[in-house]
């Protein structure tokens, strides 16, 4: 904070400024006819008629608020303090409210069995779970990730199990890129642990985004003997809020 913020005085000549880093004098004299004007990191200036000096004042401030360093050396570091208090890395959400609809809208199909045609009328299906996704500082799992929130899974609705093979997952992880105030990439967790990008968000004035990817569902039917059938569209749409 810049009200704490420490003092440093540093000498400029010929456009270089030296630090006073540990408390001895350690400034350098300017020729008369130089000014601190030149030296573009210097914010006041001083100077002593006697020993034809001049003398830059410079206020550190917390400047840079990623990178786990006091860069101000006034005890807070990066978003603990104050001059980092409306950079875009400190206004993260911590929470964010996730929801994930799975609907699937069957087909009639027409089968081949023992050579003899049949109609088979596909059943529609939905599923449907939220999660509260706290951020996990300590999750390194994606590389590709600016963080990694994850939470436990409460499901509403689970009508299509035929459509997920093995068990339902009872934790959701879901990794972000933020990469503005209003977009940011949604990555997920595969079963061996790799991650894969999924899509991109459009976030609104309310902190809230959805998308919703739709895709035919073509296999084999096991009962059916003239190959692949279209057996319905499946929707999925990924909801996500920031709460705080």
């Amino acid at each position: 904070m810049r009200s704490l913020a420490l003092t440093l005085l540093i000498a400029c000549t010929n456009n270089h400024v030296q630090t006073d880093t540990n408390g001895e004098d350690n400034r350098e004299t300017c020729e008369p006819s130089e000014t601190c004007e030149t030296c573009e990191t210097c914010e006041t200036c001083e100077t002593n008629s006697t020993t034809e000096t001049e003398t830059c004042t410079k206020v550190l401030v917390e400047d840079i608020c990623d990178d786990n360093i006091d860069n101000d050396q006034d005890g807070m570091t990066d978003c603990a303090d104050s001059d980092c208090e409306t950079a875009f890395v400190c206004t993260l959400p911590q929470t964010i409210e996730h929801a994930t609809l799975i609907d699937f809208d069957g087909n009639t199909i027409s089968c081949m069995f023992l050579g003899n045609p049949f109609d088979y009328e596909v059943p529609d299906c939905t599923t449907y779970f939220t999660a509260p996704l706290e951020y996990d500082p300590q999750f390194d799992g994606c590389d590709e990730c600016d963080r990694v929130y994850t939470g436990p899974i409460t499901y509403v609705e689970d009508t299509c199990e035929d459509l997920v093979d093995g068990d339902r997952p009872k934790t959701a992880s879901v990794g972000f890129v933020f990469l503005s105030e209003t977009q940011r990439e949604v990555w997920s967790e595969e079963l061996d642990g790799s991650w894969i990008y999924a899509t991109t968000l459009d976030i609104n004035a309310h902190g809230s985004a959805s998308v919703t990817e739709s895709a035919e569902l073509i296999e084999d039917v096991a009962e059916c003997s003239n190959g692949t059938q279209n057996l319905g569209t499946l929707d999925i749409t990924l909801s996500f809020e920031d709460l705080d």
